[in-house]
């Protein structure tokens, strides 16, 4: 089915929008930090509201659709574990604080700063070759998507012996190309606007597509469904989850320690990193990312589970006939199952939602890959090229260069997307590819920014051990659940090593050898502690015009509020930690009373528990969705304002003399003209 034309106009109109309020940032780009960091000038609600789009790209929404399609609401249920573990992470401030408070532009140049040059541009290279390939798949799946959810006709066409569809790469060539459009016009400005503006609008659609589409499949429905679901497969009962193979109680928790671990090392966003007008604007930003994902995730949860009961209630056998015509036209397992969502979601919605819908995935697409293309070219640029230039470039030629690597990054994915087939599950691809830097990543960062006796040597072991071990895992991994080890390596394995099969194992394996390894490289090798005041600018004033923090306390004084808090800050800070506490709260006593008094309770009982679940999350998404972006307008009202003052410093370009931030090594601050 082709989608209506006022289907097609609402796409268009939404993504002219952002368009051309990206050509309205380009003026604002006058210095290499406003490329890189958007001058650090961003605050709280704007970094909540466009970090967060930036990370749910198309594909992630996708990834999400295909998780809560298997496990349903246990997947919500064991995720609440983590609980605690966000809440330290978000209130304490953990890895961005200390980030922010070094002023690099990004995590390899304080690598350079804590360890050396040649760590830097090693890190470098390994996190742009795994960030370009890992970004490869990206504008391929979402190319697909738009084909069979848009209806579009597909066209083969031969060359040379070479066989595509015209239809998925011209969809794929438009992806890239507004992206880059966007990218290449103001660096990180643009796309710290234009992802807010798209976060602002995706976050009121997520309200008001499923408003829509729970009086379509009403709750009665989707109750008959979860109750229905086979013992040991229950997408209601965390409890009798058994032969759930993927998304079961060893994977979340698995999960939980390999978070605090890698907390911040992927670096696909990492502009966001250093772009807060200040560290503790950094911590606030992730605390509200927590009220954020009210909505986001209740979408992102509801709506397979609208497509479960689609599929399987009788109430809607002939939706279902349609929606698996529309499946058996696709040849790729994989895809096919990609695409079960979206089309159930196509067959719900009527005209003009359809077309919304559509747009919230272009500009979700859109959001996610001008933030990659702006984090490849520009760590390949910083941490690769200019490393080995003994002189830095002028912020005109800098900035050239940086939009050259873009445009190459962009040249890559797109080819990698049309030639290179999906060969694996989404999943493992993203695993396989991005442990080979966040693998050893996680230590050599927390290490770096937390304890003065860590040594460049064990920097080196744990990112080389840590990588190596945990990419190797993947493929293992990959190699055996798809029957292409030797009868005798699997019988091995099975036997003697059986959780090396089984991914989060393969995780916790490699993280904790990497964490080892750089401990005991560390004491061996280390003479003296490293001045870590001297590295997080407390030994001096900070930068002039930017916001100051005071030294945050250690311990549960750490979850305390300073004077750095306003008033509103206090109650948001309060409101987070209420809302986790009660959260956890309703997940231990659960647990326990599941465990002990309630063993073995029927799926009714926790399908009542969901369906107030639900009822009180829609409600608070709704309140959330309003206050947030009331802020974003706010803070981004204010960034503008700061930009077009701002002083720009022509040696704040990410280059490092002996350990120190080149701007840092001279007094005087030049503004230097505007270099377009």
């Amino acid at each position: 089915m082709s989608m209506h034309w006022i289907d097609w106009s609402i796409v268009a109109v939404v993504t002219m929008f952002v368009t051309v309020l990206a050509y309205g940032t380009k003026k604002y780009t006058k210095s290499v930090a406003d490329f890189l960091a958007a001058n650090r000038c961003a605050g709280k609600y704007l970094l909540g509201i466009a970090d967060g789009i930036s990370g749910l790209g198309a594909i992630s929404i996708i990834a999400y659709f295909q998780e809560y399609y298997e496990a349903g609401f246990t997947g919500m249920w064991w995720g609440w574990m983590r609980v605690p573990l966000f809440l330290m992470i978000t209130l304490s401030g953990w890895v961005i604080y200390r980030f922010r408070q070094t002023r690099a532009l990004t995590m390899a140049q304080f690598f350079e700063v804590r360890y050396s040059k040649r760590f830097r541009v090693f890190t470098g290279i390994v996190a742009f070759t795994a960030g370009v390939v890992n970004f490869g798949i990206f504008p391929a799946v979402t190319a697909k998507f738009f084909v069979y959810f848009c209806g579009l006709p597909l066209v083969p066409v031969s060359l040379g012996g070479f066989e595509f569809s015209l239809t998925y790469t011209l969809v794929m060539a438009f992806l890239i190309a507004i992206a880059l459009l966007f990218t290449f016009m103001g660096g990180q400005i643009t796309v710290i606007v234009t992802d807010f503006v798209q976060g602002f609008f995706v976050n009121i659609m997520f309200v008001v597509i499923l408003a829509f589409v729970l009086t379509k499949v009403n709750w009665s429905h989707i109750a008959e469904m979860l109750a229905a679901a086979p013992e040991g497969q229950s997408v209601a009962n965390p409890f009798d989850t058994g032969k759930l193979e993927n998304f079961n109680f060893s994977f979340y928790a698995i999960w939980s320690v390999i978070i605090l671990y890698q907390y911040k090392a992927w670096q696909g966003s990492q502009a966001y990193n250093s772009s807060a007008k200040s560290a503790h604007e950094a911590k606030m930003a992730g605390i509200l990312g927590t009220f954020r994902e009210f909505g986001q995730m209740l979408f992102l949860l509801l709506l397979p589970m609208c497509a479960y009961t689609l599929l399987r209630h009788p109430d809607f056998a002939a939706d279902a006939a349609g929606i698996n015509a529309a499946l058996d036209t696709i040849a790729n397992p994989e895809v096919r199952n990609q695409a079960i969502t979206p089309l159930a979601i196509r067959q719900l919605l009527p005209v003009g939602l359809i077309g919304a819908f559509a747009a919230v995935m272009v500009v979700a697409s859109i959001s996610v890959h001008d933030t990659y293309l702006h984090s490849w070219g520009s760590i390949f640029i910083q941490d690769v090229v200019m490393p080995f230039r003994e002189k830095p470039l002028s912020p005109k030629a800098h900035i050239r260069a940086l939009r050259i690597a873009i445009v190459g990054v962009a040249i890559f994915i797109f080819l990698w997307g049309w030639l290179v087939p999906q060969f694996m599950p989404i999943r493992y691809f993203f695993l396989i590819t991005g442990q080979l830097y966040i693998g050893g990543a996680g230590t050599v960062i927390i290490g770096g920014l937390y304890w003065k006796r860590a040594t460049t040597a064990g920097a080196w072991t744990a990112m080389i051990t840590g990588g190596v071990l945990s990419c190797s895992g993947m493929v293992l991994n990959y190699l055996y659940n798809g029957g292409m080890l030797s009868p005798g390596v699997a019988s091995f394995f099975e036997e003697y090593l059986p959780k090396l099969l089984q991914i989060p194992w393969v995780l916790l394996f490699s993280m904790i050898v990497s964490v080892l390894g750089f401990i005991v490289v560390s004491l061996l090798t280390g003479r003296e502690a490293y001045p870590m005041d001297r590295m997080l600018h407390r030994d001096k004033p900070q930068v002039e015009g930017e916001e100051t923090d005071e030294e945050p306390a250690w311990g549960w004084k750490a979850f305390g509020m300073g004077k750095e808090f306003t008033r509103g800050d206090k109650i948001i800070y309060i409101l987070a930690m209420g809302q986790a506490l009660a959260t956890f709260g309703v997940f231990a006593i659960g647990t326990v009373l599941n465990l002990t008094v309630f063993k073995g309770a029927s799926a009714e009982g926790w399908i009542e528990f969901w369906k107030w679940y639900v009822l009180v999350y829609f409600v608070l998404a709704v309140v959330v969705t309003i206050w947030l972006s009331i802020g974003g307008l706010m803070d981004l009202k204010y960034m503008f304002a700061q930009l077009r003052s701002a002083l720009r410093d022509s040696r704040d370009d990410g280059t490092v003399v002996d350990h120190h931030n080149l701007d840092e090594v001279a007094a005087s601050v030049p503004v230097e003209a505007d270099p377009k």
